[in-house]
């Protein structure tokens, strides 16, 4: 059985640089939430682009939609998303926010052409 690694990283007050530098430095993956309750919409509006930037397919989900307000992103790229992810992650190429009513993509677009990450399982010993 592959194990699985799970971390939680309080984002607080930190600038969004600062954030994106501490998932980097802890190699976080695939699927990450923000919360963005607290934010102002200009924000949550950087706090949505930046996800982008770096090759997740990054959603604003609201309590509109049923949700606790957060930033949902999931890696492009990564092959060994779970079906649901992977279908997340076509939405978001084809300007979809990836839930069930398929509705139009939020927030600032970010066109990737090249998606800089690769995505690797470590070997278990």
């Amino acid at each position: 059985m592959a194990l699985l690694r799970v971390l939680t990283i309080g984002h607080s007050t930190r600038p969004i640089d600062e954030f994106i530098r501490l998932l980097t430095a802890h190699d976080v993956e695939r699927v990450i939430d923000i919360r963005t309750k607290d934010q102002t919409p200009a924000q949550q509006a950087q706090t949505l682009l930046e996800p982008r930037k770096i090759s997740f397919a990054a959603f604003h989900r609201t309590t509109k939609q049923g949700f606790a307000d957060h930033i949902h992103a999931v890696a492009i790229g990564d092959p060994g998303l779970d079906p649901s992810a992977a279908r997340q992650v076509e939405a978001y190429k084809n300007g979809r926010d990836g839930l069930k009513g398929n509705g139009p993509l939020d927030g600032p677009r970010v066109k990737i052409t090249v998606f800089p990450l690769t995505w690797t399982r470590p070997s278990m010993m």
